[in-house]
C-alpha cells in the first residue's frame, strides 16, 4: 500500500486509538471494541483498513482472533500523525474565537460613535459608551480560548510523557475533550456577540432606551444548546480528568465511568430542552433563574446514580 493509502488509513482518530493500544501488547476484538466503546462492525472496518496497510496483523489462538502492530518505520509516524491531528483542532478553535474580532472590526464602521453597552434587569439602557468599547467582549473570548489552549497543551504533554498506556490514554481524551468544550464555548459566545452587536446597532439607530433584543433570553438558549451538544459528547467520552461526571464513585473504574456519565449525559441533555422551552416562553431573567434549578437538580440526581452505580460494583 502506498503512502498516500496510508495516511488515509490513519487519518481516522479511532484507528489511531487502535495502533496505540496494540502498541503496548496484543489484543482481541473484544478487549479493543470495550476499551474504544464501539460496535463490532465498526471495529471489524477499521481492522480491516489497518490490516490492508500492512499496519496490524491478525491471528488465530484456540476460539480468539488477536491483533498485534507490525513494528515498522510507520511505528513513529503513528504518533506524530495523532499529535498533529489535534493541533488541527486547535486551529480550528483559534479560528471560531477569532471570528468576533473581525466581525466586529468591520461592523463599528458603520455604527453611531456612542452606542448602548449595559441594561438593567428589566431591559432599560442604563449605560450608553464608545462603539469601540465593543471590542472588549471578542477579547475576552480571545484570553478564555487561550486558557484552553494553555490546558490542551498541559494534556498533550501528558500523553506523551506518561508512563503506561492508560495515563497516555487519558491524558489523549482529556485533551480532545478541552478542544470540544473550548470550541462549543467559541461558537456560543460569537453568537451571542452577534446578537449582542445587532441590538445595539438597531436601538442605537432609533434611539430606543429600551434593549431591542432580550440578550438573556438568547443566552440561555444557547447555553441549552451547549448543554445538549456536550451531553452527547459525555456518553462517548472516556475516562479523563476534565470534563464529565467526576465524582469519587465514577471515577472508580471504566465501568463504573461509564454508567455514570452516560445517566449524567441523560440529565444534561435534558437540562438543556428544558432550559430551550423554558427560556421561549418567559423572559431571559426567568428563563436562567429555572436554568439554575435545572442543573441543581440534575447534578443532584446524577451524583445519587453514580453512588448507586457504584455500590453494585462494590457487592459484585
Amino acid at each position: 500500500m502506498g503512502e498516500t493509502n496510508i495516511f488515509k488509513v490513519l487519518a481516522d482518530s479511532q484507528r489511531r486509538d487502535i495502533l496505540t493500544m496494540l502498541k503496548n501488547g496484543r489484543l482481541n476484538a473484544g478487549e479493543i471494541a470495550e476499551e474504544l466503546q464501539i460496535t463490532p462492525a465498526a471495529l471489524s472496518y477499521h481492522l480491516k483498513l489497518l490490516k490492508s496497510a500492512d499496519l496490524v496483523s491478525e491471528y488465530k489462538e484456540k476460539t480468539l482472533v488477536y491483533y498485534e502492530i507490525n513494528t515498522t518505520v510507520f511505528d513513529e509516524l503513528i504518533i506524530w500523525v495523532n499529535q498533529f491531528g489535534g493541533k488541527r483542532d486547535e486551529k480550528i478553535m483559534w479560528i471560531v474565537a477569532m471570528i468576533p474580532v473581525v466581525v466586529t472590526s468591520v461592523v463599528l464602521q458603520f455604527m453611531p460613535d456612542v452606542i448602548p453597552m449595559h441594561h438593567d434587569l428589566e431591559g432599560n439602557t442604563d449605560r450608553w459608551g464608545s462603539k469601540t468599547e465593543s471590542l472588549i467582549f471578542p477579547i475576552i473570548i480571545l484570553f478564555i480560548t487561550l486558557f484552553w489552549h494553555l490546558l490542551i497543551n498541559v494534556f498533550e504533554k501528558k500523553s506523551i510523557t506518561a508512563k503506561t498506556e492508560k495515563e497516555q490514554m487519558e491524558a489523549k481524551s482529556s485533551a480532545k475533550v478541552l478542544c470540544v468544550v473550548g470550541l462549543s464555548q467559541a461558537i456560543m459566545f460569537g453568537i451571542m456577540h452577534c446578537f449582542i452587536l445587532y441590538s445595539s446597532w438597531i436601538q442605537a439607530n432609533t434611539g430606543s432606551s429600551q434593549a431591542t433584543i432580550d440578550i438573556a433570553k438568547v443566552s440561555c438558549i444557547l447555553c441549552g444548546i451547549l448543554f445538549i451538544v456536550l451531553g452527547n459528547f459525555m456518553i462517548k467520552a472516556k475516562r479523563n480528568a476534565v470534563v464529565g461526571l467526576r465524582t469519587v464513585w465514577s471515577m472508580h473504574n471504566d465501568d463504573t465511568w461509564r454508567k455514570s456519565n452516560r445517566f449524567g449525559a441523560i440529565c444534561i441533555i435534558v437540562t438543556g430542552l428544558l432550559t430551550i422551552i423554558t427560556s421561549i416562553y418567559t423572559s431571559g431573567m426567568t428563563g436562567t433563574i429555572f436554568m439554575l434549578i435545572y442543573l441543581l437538580l440534575a447534578a443532584v440526581v446524577a451524583v445519587i446514580y453514580s453512588k448507586k452505580v457504584y455500590d453494585k460494583e462494590i457487592d459484585k
